[in-house]
């Protein structure tokens, strides 16, 4: 056993039971949050617990004789009333149930971003550094350049001769062609760096966008894009993406969700990579559906684990390095959108996770 959690069962102060839970795959799975959640788990099997010896007294109540019949009649409107605020109660349970599945899918989101803010101050870094060294250049070239441009301002008929020798001296000494050469450089380095600066935290707006609860027309083309821009800095220069894509509609979906679909698979995908190699993200259309293909040709994954890839919690990463929420949250959202989540792989061989969706969400 690597996580054991045992719990009383409580009702009117009396001990009614013990919920005991082990877990032989990881370290750690019982956190307190969880722990939150199986309190008012353990809440619920205390009230069902109640609610059968209650149906069980009432059995017996059956049984008696005629002259009870009218103190049954009391005892069971009594607890008919107790049910309803029973149910009442579990109403409330199931809300609070709905609220926790919320928290946990906005928590494992939080976690995939948590990664990924040093990756993102590095790639935005870069281009920073580029436009304040560019323009520091920038600025001692132009006051080279203003050195001429103040001579000619002091042209006039009678001092011709003179100030054009004297120009042309200046531009010697400040190596005039290099120097407007060089402007055009650092300009274009400048363009570069605020493009790339740009497409960061355009990438960054496109993936984070809090619009789960509703339906949009989104182009799955884009969101799979600025997940692969919010990556950059754990595959660049290791990692050759090959994108195969297809003329394929927009959908109708929850962009924010499909993009943490994207983000799960190919940090799997990128992780399962130890050096260089490949990852390529394909596709297509086929009898209202669109298909996205991600290929990678990391370490696969063993014939003895496949069966519990979508499971709750289980990771085969290291302890602190996963949650065990990722694909198993994928795979609700997928079917949250009626579509399906499927995968092949081959260990040493890489993997191949295919995601199919509706055009028109149903």
């Amino acid at each position: 056993m690597k996580s054991v959690y045992c719990l009383p069962l409580i009702f009117q102060n009396k001990l009614t039971g013990i919920l005991y839970l082990e877990n032989n795959l990881a370290a750690g799975t019982f956190t307190e949050h969880r722990m939150q959640v199986l309190n008012i788990l353990a809440t619920q099997i205390v009230i069902s617990v109640e609610n059968a010896r209650l149906y069980g007294s009432l059995e017996e109540y059956n049984r008696n004789l005629e002259a009870k019949v009218e103190k049954r009649t009391t005892e069971i409107s009594q607890k008919n009333q107790e049910l309803r605020i029973q149910q009442g109660e579990l109403r409330t349970t199931l809300d609070h149930l709905k609220q926790s599945q919320y928290k946990l899918i906005q928590a494992e989101k939080m976690a995939s971003l948590g990664q990924l803010v040093a990756g993102i101050a590095h790639e935005i870094n870069n281009p920073v550094n580029f436009i304040n060294a560019g323009v520091e250049s920038l600025n001692i070239n132009l006051a080279e350049i203003k050195q001429v441009m103040d001579i000619y301002h002091e042209i006039t008929s009678q001092n011709v001769d003179f100030k054009l020798k004297e120009i042309e001296n200046i531009k010697e000494k400040v190596d005039y062609e290099e120097t407007i050469a060089e402007i055009e450089k650092l300009v274009s380095s400048i363009k570069n760096g605020t493009k790339r600066t740009t497409e960061i935290i355009k990438g960054l707006r496109t993936f984070s966008r809090m619009d789960e609860d509703i339906i949009r027309i989104a182009d799955v083309h884009e969101g799979i894009d600025s997940t692969l821009i919010l990556l950059q800095n754990r595959f660049k220069n290791r990692i050759e993406i090959i994108k195969k894509y297809s003329e394929i509609p927009q959908i109708e979906c929850y962009p924010g969700q499909l993009n943490q679909v994207f983000m799960n698979i190919l940090s799997n995908a990128i992780d399962s990579i130890d050096d260089n190699g490949t990852i390529i993200i394909e596709t297509s259309r086929e009898e209202g559906m669109i298909k996205i293909s991600i290929k990678d040709s990391g370490r696969g994954i063993p014939e003895n684990v496949k069966e519990k890839i979508f499971e709750p919690f289980y990771t085969s990463k290291e302890v602190g390095k996963g949650t065990g929420l990722g694909l198993s949250i994928s795979h609700g959202i997928i079917e949250k959108h009626n579509g399906r989540i499927t995968f092949v792989s081959e260990a040493g061989k890489g993997s191949e996770f295919i995601v199919a969706l509706p055009v028109i969400h149903g």
